[in-house]
């Protein structure tokens, strides 16, 4: 089978380095592209001017354009603001509004939108006034149904691609709901996490290798696990091309014990830890570990293409935050006394840093535009985003909502979900109304 390389073959890069570079695995080997680029050093002729507005680098290093931001501490400017267009979704009523786990929703050309249900199995679509037009896939194992629907999107051309990661099935449906392809994904080795189709038709597969750094055997000192993601591409039918990547992606604080000869075990995020942050989108692959603030372009079979840097500067830990964490660990680790123990120890296995990371979340818009989530431990909270434009120019922020979960970007709407207090999710609809610079 081909996929990811055998173990040992490709380490993940774990982005430590004050300077970065992206492992690439090419069919088992390890190629390694070092930027050797700084930053924008700030000083009274090219840092931030008291309007606080942005000075920006543009710049080529081995033909990689890098883009380097240099941002005063304020947020300068809001450059939209978001205004309700549609609300879709009721606590009781008609069950196709009644939602429960929302995987995907997106905007076609026509104003409609299409939204992915895990609980049902269904993927629905709604008109431009938000009133039910029909729904299609339902559970099941035949042509255009689902076992474990994880995941639904809209592509160009108003394709809409729902990913099965039970029968590890990636399937693509016109509006209407007829069946347009169905791709099984049996060679490729490991977890899927996505799939996500690009324009050219390949597909971009993610897939997680568990445990780097795992603890050699059980019942010894906690620890820190670093795992992975391997980032494959593959043609438009499935078949293997490329191993783009192999990349650390999070970190877990672990303990295990074997006791009356039985084995517990529980692994949580690591609270303010290492993550890389990575959205598929058209033709490239976006991605950005959050230890510092750094967004990398890369385009299957053209290579690295862009890096977009911003001097913004992530804030302090505060005790008060610390406390707030423990808390919520403690409400949702679970039952088991291990699970329970570790809650109450995690600082102590992974002490925190003293900086938050450098970002929390990113987007990228339709138009080839970037959204960059300022860093919240409660990853629903996030609610500033730095907004760039096509060329990695910083232009401003916008605010979201706290609790919504933004799916797509468009020049003039967002699409996004929202909990209410009773955690029953709704679709939005927003109008993006420009503002002025300062």
């Amino acid at each position: 089978m081909e996929g990811i390389p055998p173990e040992g073959l490709s380490a993940p890069l774990p982005w430590r380095s004050a300077e970065g570079a992206l492992t690439a695995t090419k069919r088992y080997r390890c190629l390694s592209i070092p930027f050797l680029l700084s930053l924008v050093a700030a000083s009274a002729g090219c840092g931030p001017s008291s309007a606080d507005k942005a000075v920006i680098s543009v710049r080529d290093s081995a033909g990689i354009t890098v883009i380097d931001n240099a941002v005063g501490d304020s947020l300068g400017a809001a450059i939209l603001r978001l205004e309700v267009r549609n609300r879709i979704g009721v606590v009781e009523g008609d069950e196709p509004f009644i939602f429960s786990s929302i995987v995907g929703a997106g905007r076609l050309r026509d104003g409609s939108v299409v939204v992915g249900d895990a609980r049902t199995r269904e993927i629905r679509v709604f008109d431009s006034l938000g009133r039910h037009v029909r729904s299609f896939g339902g559970s099941g194992g035949g042509p255009g149904e689902f076992s474990q629907l994880s995941s639904m999107s809209v592509s160009a051309g108003d394709t809409v691609i729902a990913w099965d990661v039970r029968t590890r099935r990636q399937t693509m449906f016109l509006q209407d709901g007829t069946v347009v392809k169905s791709i099984p994904l049996q060679k490729v080795r490991g977890f899927i996490l996505d799939m996500e189709r690009l324009v050219s038709g390949d597909q971009i597969a993610t897939t997680m290798v568990l445990g780097r750094g795992r603890p050699p055997q059980l019942n010894q000192e906690p620890g820190i696990i670093l795992d992975s993601i391997a980032i494959i591409h593959l043609d438009s039918v499935g078949n293997f091309r490329d191993t783009l990547a192999v990349l650390a992606h999070n970190e877990r604080a672990h303990v295990s014990s074997v006791g009356s000869g039985a084995v517990s075990q529980a692994s949580i995020a690591r609270p303010f830890g290492f993550r890389t942050h990575l959205v598929v989108k058209d033709s490239m692959v976006v991605f950005g570990p959050n230890t510092r603030y750094e967004v990398f372009f890369l385009q299957p079979g053209a290579g690295l293409g862009k890096v977009v840097r911003s001097s913004i500067r992530p804030g302090t830990i505060t005790q008060a935050e610390l406390g707030r964490v423990t808390d919520h660990l403690r409400k949702t680790v679970g039952e088991s006394p291990i699970a329970s123990n570790l809650a109450e120890v995690v600082f102590d296995i992974a002490p925190p840093p003293e900086k938050k990371p450098a970002f929390g979340a990113l987007k990228v818009t339709n138009s080839g535009g970037l959204w960059v989530g300022r860093y919240h431990y409660f990853t629903d909270s996030i609610s500033v985003w730095d907004v760039f434009d096509e060329g990695g120019r910083y232009v401003g922020y916008v605010r979201s909502p706290t609790g919504l979960e933004i799916l797509e970007i468009d020049a003039d709407y967002l699409v996004g979900v929202r909990k209410d207090d009773f955690d029953v999710p709704f679709v939005y609809v927003f109008t993006l109304i420009p503002g002025e610079l300062n």
